[in-house]
């Protein structure tokens, strides 16, 4: 403790010229996080000579997107220091929990794709495995978002303007990525590019601290200009645009050709600092499967494969077929949904023009894949629907499969999806590719740091001996089901927590929340297959029943439905969405005549440090997709893991959540997923289910009187209903009012969410990682 003090003086020195005291309280977050920040890149060398001394195989992880949210306490808590660095702040009238907001959450993701990753990241770390991540320092986030007369704006995410104190630029690392140019032959078959315009990338390594004495690295690509560039003016603006932002509108060509941009800068570069490590290692790269594998989330980095084929044949000498043969041994690709939008295609125009070697490459591999398929007699539209380059497309999804060793999707009902029906031929094509690894949480943040009184109370009555094993350390808690002290401190933690989270909304909404109501939570990325809009036409329903049935009202339990989402900016429906929820909320919060009952709030800017203020509050979890379209979630995971109801489809992991629990805790509705694949099938008109229901009419008349939400209205007469939120209304209200009736015995509904908790264990992603480690990667745990 003495030391923590003497090292937090010199960083206040140092930095500032001032006593810590006389720090405010962003300098002493920048003093302490820089002291962490210098102990954790002590421990990633430590790492690094351990990686080397063992020759230990490396997993390299390729994502857009890695969300991670704030990291100081994050790190404190992984280095067993959290409680000495709070004891030494306490003397200065401080706690560690009032100045962790002085951290910006970093601007690398924006949903389910890159908490996943920041997950992975933990957990590998945290098993002792050898794990980096691979991404984009993006200089501005998704985007921040405010409302403007209730409507979505988009600003600039800043998130760099603070000073990001956990990076470390890797000047020595720094690699020349080349776009467009013309192709030139030689003499030996070898295929070189001139006229390209080059640009820096440059790596910044964060640190991703394990709890245990692992630390390795997120490594981030920023851009840099380099001289002799033709235009430099023009040139330095474009390629600055690279790292901008994350997601960039891509409604235009321009857009699109600057997401390939993103996409083959952060895989080139990190390809060639690999590849130089590897080869200064070990000297060849015959061996590369061996010590390295990458891992491709989502087909955003599916580029690797055609860069690692070129660098093989153009730069080492092989031939086209032993450079597949390699490269397809070193890569694994993960899919996470079976959207139609999201399996990416490029236009091989716009390809070929920014990338003429690695579209070349891309026609080599499709021409040797097709050329494959001979041997198997299959239908020439099987073949058209296989091919790489189709359309005048390329299908990087199919680039994905060819190219890998293993495909793998995100929960149990994703992949038979994924197997049965989306790529099927693919599946019979590739049986042993195919595997499922259902995705998980780190129970460390989402659980031992967002809900620490929680936490508290599950290890006083669980094993210590099993912490390491967190499937059988929860299920210890089971034990505690019918224990009175417990579930009443159990709703004690919870009131706590919803009294926390008032204090949050008032500071960041400017309204207060009633803690004694069902806090009904539904936090995601805005997109019709999640459904907000079921949600919203439930809450509409509720308003007029309250208004207009007396009894109804006196039996109706208070309900505060919470809403945490953005939108992507050219999402029309979507924007309009979180218009009517904002618009429906300021209509029923200010009714006096049911306020009591009813209240409704769309939080601003949801994001990370949100999510870890709502889910330990919440007592329902909205998981409302429609059946057969989420790839998994994991926001239905934290939520379960801290005590939060399942209210949901049977849609991705709430299927293995259902397998869980059983029947009797959870609360599932709704269609099947083979009901919405024959009703896609059907001649099903949508104007039928609402002229069969007065309710629905009445919610659609309703919306159309308030003459803003045309988007809306639209989605059911013109585009009717693809998401079938009307086939699922009455069903969706019979759930609510069951939900109801269940709260109302607080004894059997502490003991639903006690179970929940108990059996959480499973969706640890350190249980996700070991079957990763066993089934795809083949890591070894880093001796100590």
């Amino acid at each position: 403790m003495h030391q923590i003090k003497e090292q937090l003086q010199q960083s206040a020195i140092q930095l500032f010229s001032k006593d810590f005291s006389e720090l405010s309280k962003n300098e002493m977050y920048i003093a302490l996080a820089l002291m962490i920040q210098n102990m954790a890149a002590s421990s990633v060398a430590q790492t690094t000579k351990k990686i080397d001394t063992q020759d230990a195989k490396q997993l390299y992880y390729f994502s857009m997107e890695f969300l991670m949210g704030r990291l100081l306490i994050n790190n404190l808590q992984n280095m067993q220091l959290l409680k000495a660095v709070d004891d030494v702040l306490q003397p200065y009238g401080i706690s560690i929990k009032d100045i962790e907001f002085e951290e910006e959450d970093a601007g690398l993701g924006n949903g389910g794709l890159g908490r996943l990753a920041a997950c992975f990241m933990d957990s590998i770390a945290s098993l002792n495995y050898p794990g980096h991540g691979v991404t984009l320092r993006y200089r501005h986030g998704f985007f921040k978002q405010i409302f403007v007369d209730n409507k979505q704006v988009e600003l600039p995410d800043l998130w760099l303007n603070n000073r990001n104190v956990w990076e470390n630029k890797i000047s020595e690392d720094a690699a020349i990525v080349s776009y467009y140019g013309k192709l030139i032959k030689a003499e030996d078959g070898k295929y070189t590019l001139t006229d390209t315009v080059d640009v820096l990338a440059m790596p910044y390594d964060m640190p991703i601290v394990g709890a245990s004495l692992t630390t390795n690295t997120l490594r981030m690509y920023d851009v840099l200009p380099l001289e002799n560039q033709k235009n430099f003016d023009v040139y330095e603006k474009e390629i600055m645009d690279i790292v901008s932002c994350l997601y960039p509108d891509d409604s235009t060509p321009k857009g699109k050709e600057l997401r390939l941009k993103q996409q083959y800068l952060f895989v080139s570069a990190g390809l060639q600092n690999i590849l130089k490590k590897h080869l200064a290692k070990h000297g060849t790269l015959d061996n590369l499967a061996d010590y390295v594998v990458m891992q491709i989330n989502d087909t955003h980095p599916t580029l690797l494969i055609p860069e690692l084929m070129c660098t093989l044949v153009d730069t080492h000498g092989y031939s086209l077929e032993d450079a597949y043969a390699l490269t397809s041994k070193c890569i694994a690709y993960t899919n996470h949904t079976i959207l139609a939008e999201a399996l990416e295609t490029w236009d091989a125009k716009m390809m070929k023009k920014l990338l003429p070697r690695i579209y070349q490459m891309i026609e080599d591999i499709n021409d040797m894949f097709l050329d494959s398929l001979k041997a198997y007699n299959y239908p020439k539209s099987q073949i058209k629907k296989m091919a790489i380059i189709g359309n005048k497309k390329v299908r990087m999804a199919n680039l994905a499969i060819v190219g890998s060793f293993s495909v793998n999707g995100v929960a149990a009902l994703h992949t038979k999806i994924l197997i049965e029906k989306e790529m099927k031929i693919w599946a019979d094509h590739y049986p042993q590719k195919f595997n499922n690894k259902t995705n998980g949480i780190t129970h460390r943040r989402w659980f031992q740091y967002a809900n620490p009184e929680l936490y508290q109370l599950v290890k006083k009555y669980s094993d210590d001996a099993l912490s390491s094993q967190p499937i059988s350390w929860f299920k210890e808690f089971e034990k505690q089901v019918d224990n009175q002290d417990v579930l009443t401190q159990l709703q004690e933690i919870k009131a706590k927590n919803k009294h926390q989270l008032n204090l949050y909304i008032q500071e960041h909404e400017g309204i207060s929340i009633h803690e004694s109501s069902i806090l009904d939570i539904q936090i995601k990325r805005l997109h019709a297959y999640k459904r907000q809009l079921l949600n919203v036409f439930h809450i509409i329903y509720l308003y007029h029943r309250l208004l207009d049935d007396v009894t109804f009202r006196e039996n109706f339990y208070p309900q505060t439905f919470i809403f945490g989402a953005k939108a992507a900016p050219s999402y029309v429906l979507a924007k309009n969405t979180i218009h009517l929820i904002r618009t429906i909320a300021d209509i029923i919060n200010a009714d006096t005549r049911i306020s009591n009952k009813l209240q409704v709030i769309m939080v601003t800017n949801y994001n990370v440090s949100y999510a870890e203020k709502l889910i330990p509050a919440a007592d329902i979890s909205e998981q409302i997709s429609t059946a057969g379209f989420e790839a998994s979630g994991t926001g239905n995971m934290k939520f379960m893991m801290n005590g939060a109801i399942t209210l949901g489809t049977m849609d991705g992991a709430n299927v293995e959540i259902y397998d869980l629990v059983g029947y009797e805790n959870i609360e599932i509705f709704g269609l099947q997923k083979d009901d919405v694949f024959a009703i896609h099938a059907s001649d099903y008109k949508v104007e039928d289910d609402i002229k069969a229901d007065k309710e629905l009419q009445n919610i659609l008349n309703f919306i159309k009187n308030l003459k803003d939400f045309q988007p809306i209205i639209d989605y059911f007469e013109k585009e009717n209903d693809y998401y079938l939120v009307a086939k699922d209304f009455k069903a969706y209200i019979k759930a609510q009012e069951h939900v109801q009736h269940l709260y109302k015995d607080q004894t059997n509904w502490t003991k639903k969410a006690l179970i929940n908790i108990a059996r959480s264990g499973f969706f640890s992603s350190d249980r996700t990682i070991e079957e990763y480690v066993h089934d795809i990667w083949k890591l070894k745990k880093l001796e100590n």
